[in-house]
């Protein structure tokens, strides 16, 4: 799933800007004013569901649902992402995750698809009471420094994984929303 996901930061292919009105994935959205503790840094936040999860996001942010076929990725975008997603959320098969990988594996594996990969965290946490994988590393693109944070969990047969990818130099304004998104994700199927 990693590899997916690298592969999609660097070049979006054209069946990731389509939107599938399948009803397999049904995705709800719906603007609210948040007033809990945990979405302090997102006073406006809309509310994305289908029949397997649910999270908050920025209500300033704009959605993309894009189904493959074997993956099913939704994008979020922002006014400083422009045509690239600031955050996507993606679903393929459970066997995608591998909770044992090490930060040597992921480099060798993210070094395939980026340049100058640097690994500045790996660590297992939990994302609605499962277990769950943290990467943050940086690479460059274009003489510019990126940071992705990515969260990989597995729920049943499903993999999750939320990725979320900007300059270098807005972390701060990146890493509390990222925080807020997470802590608000319930798997409803």
């Amino acid at each position: 799933m990693l590899l997916l996901s690298a592969c999609q930061n660097k070049t979006q292919p054209e069946y990731l800007k389509t939107e599938s009105s399948s009803p397999a994935n049904e995705t709800s959205i719906q603007a609210e004013t948040s007033s809990s503790a945990t979405d302090q840094s997102l006073p406006q936040v809309n509310s994305y569901s289908n029949k397997a999860i649910k999270f908050n996001y920025p209500a300033d942010w704009t959605s993309e649902k894009n189904p493959a076929e074997d993956i099913s990725y939704v994008n979020f975008f922002d006014s400083k992402s422009g045509s690239d997603p600031v955050f996507w959320y993606s679903r393929g098969e459970a066997w995608l995750t591998d909770f044992n990988r090490t930060a040597e594996d992921y480099k060798a594996l993210l070094s395939e698809s980026y340049s100058d990969v640097v690994i500045t965290d790996l660590s297992k946490t939990t994302i609605d009471g499962n277990e769950a994988i943290k990467l943050v590393f940086q690479y460059k693109a274009d003489d510019v420094e990126y940071t992705m944070t990515q969260y990989e969990t597995v729920v049943g047969p499903v993999s999750f994984q939320f990725n979320c990818t900007y300059k270098s130099d807005l972390s701060n304004d990146y890493e509390n929303i990222l925080d807020s998104i997470i802590s608000s994700i319930e798997f409803t199927g």
